[in-house]
């Protein structure tokens, strides 16, 4: 994803476009939009990627009914439905130009909920639209509608067999294996009938070409391949972290004596202690190799040492408790429960390891990972933010934290790792009248911060002028 758009949605009115990079910070006041644009980035990834409906009411997101998610002005709805999408620049393994493709959805109401009911891929040269809607029981979700438009011309199908609309669930079909059954063998001149491998499409429109020429036929396919599969993710990776990681803004309270459980990623951070037990009585190597990076951070933000697992008994699988180690310059310290160590520890705990695991989901959705941390440690975070950027990860950030923020800004001037700026956005959410404004800002090899309005940091500006009686 490069660029994010925004319509109608929450406290969006007019169109919003913003520009994601490996690692993007959302800051500006509460209330501004910040978690509502992360919801709708794991809306966009669950529809495109992960092929299914998604839900606005799943943690840590709770925005209600569709009449709470549209935008409404003195409230009365401005629309009947909200808009989204975004853009990548697809890398051509034959050019290596960069050709975006544009995704799009339009989200009407079923129900009480909200619904993609239209969906759209395109690209410079083509558009493919979708219409979908869920039947009477609400159950399954159905294709009913199919546009496909070239230079050559444009061609919509309707009336699609039952069979080939059906899905599993509430899950979309992949859009490649849709065309796939759709692709014609024959398309007369006046006929009003597809057939498609032996099954009949009734109501289909044209205008321009009669058919749809093979070389058509293969840009589609190619089009929804890699909208589908992005040159930047590989089909070994893809199945296993696809889906996205969300966290809440407070985390789960740390325990003294931990049960061993099956653990499952929460966004409270509840699978943070069943994953370090996994791994130390399981996978050593592996353990090994997080532990190393987890005290390197601990280390650096001044909060701990060294992280450990106790287990209690000779077996494994028995009850265990974390423990930090915290050294001096004259002593190596003494294990302490995790209960019994500041706040910030459990609660930065979840965020380190999904920073740091190898195994690593592909989208990171973290609100204020800050929390609970002293500024020297939010310091620290930011420069862990930053090494950890990788190409084939997108990392999203809300923050309130000047300082997580400008350690960023001065890695980047000091070269103290090899991102670069523009592998970094800043999104400032500025309060406007009754809706919010997006501001894309740039970092230059200088780590000034470009394209700021006049109300960024005005606040901090203000209280600076006041500490100096100025």
């Amino acid at each position: 994803m490069d660029e994010i758009r925004l319509k109608n949605y929450r406290c969006f009115k007019d169109e919003q476009r913003a520009r994601l990079a490996p690692l993007t910070i959302l800051v500006g006041e509460n209330s501004a939009g910040k978690s509502s644009f992360l919801a709708m980035v794991k809306a966009l990834w669950d529809i495109f990627y992960n092929h299914k409906v998604p839900n606005f009411n799943e943690d840590p997101f709770d925005f209600g009914t569709f009449n709470n998610i549209i935008f409404s002005d003195f409230n009365e709805r401005v629309s009947d439905s909200f808009e989204a999408g975004f853009r990548i620049e697809n890398e051509t393994e034959e050019s290596k130009d960069c050709i975006p493709i544009e995704f799009g959805v339009e989200f009407g109401k079923i129900g009480t909920a909200p619904f993609p009911n239209k969906l759209t891929i395109s690209s410079e040269k083509m558009e493919l639209m979708f219409t979908l809607y869920l039947d009477d029981m609400l159950t399954q979700v159905m294709l009913t509608q199919v546009c496909i438009q070239t230079k050559n011309g444009r061609w919509s199908s309707e009336a699609i067999p039952r069979y080939i609309r059906r899905f599993e669930g509430n899950r979309l079909t992949p859009m490649l294996r849709i065309l796939e059954s759709m692709k014609p063998v024959t398309l007369a001149s006046n006929s009003e009938v597809w057939e498609i491998k032996g099954i009949e499409y009734t109501s289909v429109s044209k205008s321009g070409s009669n058919h749809i020429s093979e070389n058509d036929w293969r840009q589609i396919e190619k089009l929804l391949f890699e909208a589908t599969f992005p040159s930047t993710f590989s089909f070994a990776s893809l199945a296993d972290t696809h889906l996205p990681y969300a966290s809440s803004p407070i985390r789960s309270k740390p325990v003294r004596i931990y049960q061993p459980k099956l653990f499952a990623w929460d966004s409270e951070g509840n699978f943070a202690p069943m994953y370090l037990a996994n791994l130390f009585e399981t996978e050593r190597g592996n353990w090994d190799e997080l532990k190393a990076k987890v005290d390197a951070f601990g280390s650096e933000s001044g909060l701990f040492d060294e992280i450990l697992i106790h287990t209690f008994g000779e077996n494994d699988g028995g009850p265990f408790e974390v423990q930090v180690r915290k050294a001096s310059k004259r002593a190596k310290g003494k294990n302490r429960n995790l209960i019994d160590v500041g706040y910030g520890v459990s609660q930065i705990l979840p965020i380190v390891i999904e920073l740091v695991r190898s195994d690593s989901t592909q989208l990171l959705l973290l609100q204020q990972p800050e929390v609970h941390l002293h500024p020297s440690a939010q310091a620290a975070l930011g420069s862990l933010l930053l090494q950890n950027v990788l190409k084939k990860r997108i990392v999203i950030i809300e923050s309130h934290s000047d300082h997580l923020l400008n350690r960023i800004r001065m890695d980047l001037r000091d070269g103290v790792s090899s991102r670069r700026p523009e592998d970094v956005s800043i999104l400032y959410f500025e309060n406007s009248d009754l809706s919010s404004r997006i501001h894309s800002l740039r970092i230059d090899e200088q780590g000034n911060v470009l394209d700021a309005p006049e109300s960024y940091g005005r606040f901090f500006m203000d209280e600076t002028k006041r500490s100096l009686n100025l």
